[in-house]
Formats: structure tokens, sequence, C-alpha cells
């Protein structure tokens, strides 16, 4: 009668002896207790039903992937909902972290004033053209304004007339 049990040494099926409480190999002859053979029989079942119980579990815990605008959907319904809560996390994290936080400012200040100044003077090279119409479009509406308020009377002009 088949009951699923090998012998340690060869692998081979074993069988019963009733009366001895013994399982015997048919190929290599030995005797093992019964207890014995059943204990260790009950180990490995036991270990392998564990490994399917533990993948079994991982897919039932596991969540679907979202796809990116599930994501971002998520994640704006998470700000909306804790408002609060982020405002109060970010105000602990920046007064834990203030001197950090500040000293970085300063640093990225001091490394990117020369990237804006270098980048403010090729600007103005590069549209200088525009720039002084701006400015002689400027002056003479100026002028225009100064004309005109004179000739209604309201200044005069630098001869006082």
């Amino acid at each position: 009668m088949p009951n699923g049990f090998r012998c340690l040494n060869c692998e081979y099926a074993l069988t019963l002896l009733e009366t001895r409480m013994k399982f015997k190999c048919s190929k290599c002859g030995k005797l093992f207790p019964q207890k014995h053979i059943e204990n260790e029989h009950f180990k490995t079942w036991n270990k392998k039903q564990r490994e399917v119980d533990r993948h079994n579990i991982k897919f039932e815990n596991r969540k679907p992937k979202l796809t990116e605008e599930e994501k971002l959907q998520k994640r704006k319904e998470y700000y909306e909902n804790n408002k609060d809560k982020i405002k109060e996390l970010s105000r602990m994290h920046y007064d834990a972290n203030i001197v950090k936080i500040l000293a970085r400012k300063k640093i990225y200040r001091l490394e990117s004033k020369e990237k804006y100044y270098a980048w403010r003077k090729e600007y103005r090279q590069r549209f200088i053209d525009k720039t002084r119409i701006l400015g002689r479009i400027h002056y003479w509406r100026m002028q225009q304004a100064k004309l005109a308020l004179r000739e209604f009377g309201l200044i005069k002009n630098e001869y006082g007339i």
C-alpha cells in the first residue's frame, strides 16, 4: 500500500511492518522507526506547505499596479485630504532643520549669482538694439507728455513761458 514515505538513504518507497512498528526499505533493507519517519515526512510536508502559503499570501496581498494617471490622481487625493497634516509636518521639518536649509540656500545663491550675472550681461548684449529703441521711445513719450501739459497751461517750460 503506497504511503508516500521514502527511504532516507536511497529514496526508495518504504513499507510499514505493523507488527514491529517500523518502516522497511525494499531496496536497501534498512529499518526505520515509524515515529521517526512520520516526523521527517511531516517536517518536509510542513515546510513545503509554508512555502505554498507564503507564495499565495504574496499574490493575495499584492496591490494592482497603477498607471501614471492613477498614481497622480491618488497623490492629489492624498494631498487634498491631508493638507493640514502635510503643512504641520513640513513646518516641523523646517523648524528642526532650519540651519541646514538656510546654509544650503546661501550656498546656492552664491553659486547661482555668478551664473545669473553672466546670463543678464549676455541677454543685455543680445538685445542691446531693442533696449536702446525702448529707451528712445520712453524719452520721446516723456517729452510729448511735457509738451501736452505745457499746451494746457499746467506747467511752464524751462524758459518760464
